[in-house]
């Protein structure tokens, strides 16, 4: 009896064993049993290819290019992680931990799969089979269920997956919000930078809702006001806590419902925002970024005091060898400009002129442009740089030089006849941030002592630093930029439309168009819109210009906020334009992203107005099934407004 009693105590005891041993080891799935070998699997295609195999309307069946049953796996690396539940039943995955080109979301039943498949988890993953499609216009994979994504079943879905023994360190790409409608960055990990929530309510609501489980939209917004919607589940283990008050950066993945970009935190640990907020700067000094200068920035340097130094505002003019030589303002025929030579100076010069801060936390294109002259040459004087940091002192300041510019040269006996562009300098790796343009001039009088001369420093999307001007008049011969454009024909308008069709408050306009003909006639009150609608958006039609300067329209009437357009790329991403404050004609330069600030006030007038495509070469004018133009307007707002006339030249 007492050997029988041992025997149950010793197989109780085994037992409890076992299931230790199994509790460690789930506890650990987050950890790749170092025993465990690294799958041996043929990885014969990508996500960026399995994304190509879709052709923009219904779920598409993966499988090789001859239909065979040929197995299919692609690598990745899991970006999500389900354990606050903010994401449910949603695997995200990119190409690379760090600098991916595309990203997926695999539809699943299967949860809790952060314990083995955590963020950074590289697996293998067997696509043939499954179908690829779009859910609200997220890129996805799953199975079909009708004309939808539908989630994968948990047995299929283990069957499917296989984990690496590597797990890698994700480097979130830090974008702007001129970039939340890149499709190639959707279903990625990103970060902003200098972000916060709007002040009705950072460090007041929360970020969910305390007494339901419904999802909720915040807005995280830059210090130029251009926002994203962050969307949180009502079932994150986070909803109740406080959104901070204060600016910093925001990791997320970047998503999409229907047309509209959004985020998603895996958890609270992604927002870091404890720095001061916009406008609320640790000091007074005043090159800091809360003062920084939106697009376009040009200095001409006109109208300055001959052999002063160079003292306009915001700029800095810096001597640190002690040399006691600064950059002056001098004029020659009318034209002034910033002048700086080492000849007889009794000690090795340096010095800085360096712009005020520019601002391209909100832009999607940047170009610096300058001229120079120079005079007396006896070597290379003058050399410009990059700073994100600088502070108001050039030398503790972190500098990158620039060595894809053109400066004047090789004048030794005079000066050149003219100015030279220094050629458009592409600043596409700042933006999001702001910068300060440094001209640095080093000589000596018994060195390189040549004479320089700087002018016209601009910073624009295209070089140029223009503010546009008064449109000129559509050319009689210019094509329609839709179908039913001059919205006469109205039924040929909306066949034109994409499949959302028009909002129920615009509608045609019969006798109140230009000379009497019909227009789009949009009207609302604050109660008509609780968010910012896509009013229409319109395809492309055959026979567009592939050669093109701006879109042309018309438009009357009054609004409380503003009008912003999409303008469609051959990739299905957009520029957008924001008509601002609008009174009289005017020519819009393209913009970060879409904004309604400003009102519309034509005083009864038809204006006109010109988007300027200039500097673009990527408008979609050949695809006739994918958009080209969709007009937007501002929520809870009254509208009255009437337009006629869209051209294309």
């Amino acid at each position: 009896m007492k050997k029988f009693k041992n025997i149950k105590l010793l197989s109780f005891l085994l037992i409890l064993g076992v299931i230790a041993a199994s509790c460690v080891q789930d506890d650990d799935f987050n950890v790749p049993d170092m025993n465990v070998e690294e799958p041996n699997v043929n990885v014969n295609t990508d996500i960026l290819s399995v994304k190509a195999m879709h052709d923009g309307y219904d779920p598409v069946l993966i499988q090789t290019g001859d239909g065979s049953d040929t197995e299919m796996y692609l690598e990745a690396y899991v970006i999500s992680d389900d354990e606050s539940g903010n994401i449910y039943k949603q695997m995200f995955i990119q190409d690379s931990p760090e600098n991916p080109t595309a990203g997926v979301v695999i539809s699943t039943n299967a949860t809790d799969l952060y314990t083995k498949y955590g963020a950074g988890q590289k697996i293998y993953f067997r696509v043939n089979g499954l179908y690829i499609g779009k859910f609200a216009g997220l890129p996805s994979i799953g199975v079909r269920e009708g004309n939808e994504i539908g989630r994968i079943g948990i047995e299929e879905f283990q069957e499917r997956i296989l984990r690496s023994t590597e797990r890698a360190e994700l480097v979130p790409t830090v974008i702007t919000m001129s970039q939340i409608g890149d499709a190639s960055k959707l279903a990625t990990l990103v970060k902003f930078e200098n972000v916060q929530f709007p002040s009705d309510v950072a460090g007041i609501e929360h970020y969910g809702n305390l007494n339901d489980t419904f999802g909720v939209n915040r807005r995280v917004e830059n210090c130029d006001g251009n926002n994203v919607i962050m969307r949180t589940s009502g079932f994150a283990d986070f909803k109740n806590m406080t959104l901070p008050a204060g600016n910093g950066s925001l990791t997320s993945i970047l998503s999409i419902f229907n047309n509209d970009p959004q985020v998603i935190i895996r958890n609270t640990d992604d927002v870091q925002m404890d720095g001061p907020r916009c406008g609320e700067d640790d000091d007074d000094d005043d090159n800091v970024p809360g003062d920084a200068l939106p697009l376009p920035f040009k200095e001409k340097f006109e109208g300055l005091v001959d052999y002063d130094p160079i003292a306009l505002q915001g700029w800095t003019n810096q001597d640190v060898s002690g040399s006691s030589r600064k950059w002056e303002s001098r004029s020659f025929d009318g034209n002034g400009y910033a002048q700086l030579t080492a000849y007889n100076a009794n000690s090795p010069v340096e010095t800085w002129l360096i712009t005020p801060g520019i601002d391209l936390t909100s832009e999607n294109a940047a170009k610096l442009s300058f001229d120079t002259k120079d005079g007396h040459y006896t070597g290379e004087a003058l050399s410009v740089y990059i700073s994100t940091d600088f502070n108001g002192n050039a030398t503790s300041a972190t500098w990158t030089q620039l060595n894809n510019v053109i400066i004047s040269s090789g004048h030794t006996d005079g000066y050149g006849a003219s100015f030279i562009s220094s050629g458009n300098v592409d600043l596409a790796q700042y933006l999001g941030q702001v910068i300060y343009v440094g001209f640095k001039y080093a000589g000596s009088n018994g060195g390189v002592s040549t004479t320089i001369q700087l002018d016209n420093v601009s910073v624009s999307a295209d070089g140029s630093g223009d503010d546009g001007g008064d449109p000129d008049e559509p050319n009689p011969d210019a094509a329609f930029a839709f179908a039913g454009a001059d919205f006469e024909n109205w039924q040929n308008f909306l066949d034109g439309l994409n499949d959302f069709g028009i909002k129920p408050y615009a509608t045609q306009g019969v006798g109140t168009g230009r000379d009497g003909s019909a227009s789009l006639k949009i009207a609302t009150t604050p109660t008509t819109t609780d968010s910012n609608d896509y009013v229409f958006t319109a395809t492309a039609i055959a026979n567009l210009p592939t050669t093109y300067s701006k879109i042309s329209f018309y438009i009357k009437g009054t609004a409380d906020k503003s009008v912003s357009f999409n303008i469609y790329k051959t990739d299905g991403t957009y520029y957008a334009f924001n008509l601002g404050d609008l009174t009289t004609d005017a020519v819009i330069p393209v913009a970060g992203n879409n904004q309604y600030a400003g009102s519309v006030n034509t005083g009864g007038q038809w204006r006109l107005v010109s988007l300027d495509l200039s500097a673009i070469n990527d408008i979609n004018v050949t695809d006739t099934s994918a958009s080209i133009l969709a007009l937007k307007i501002g929520k809870n707002a009254n509208y009255d407004l009437h337009f006629d006339n869209f051209t294309i030249e």
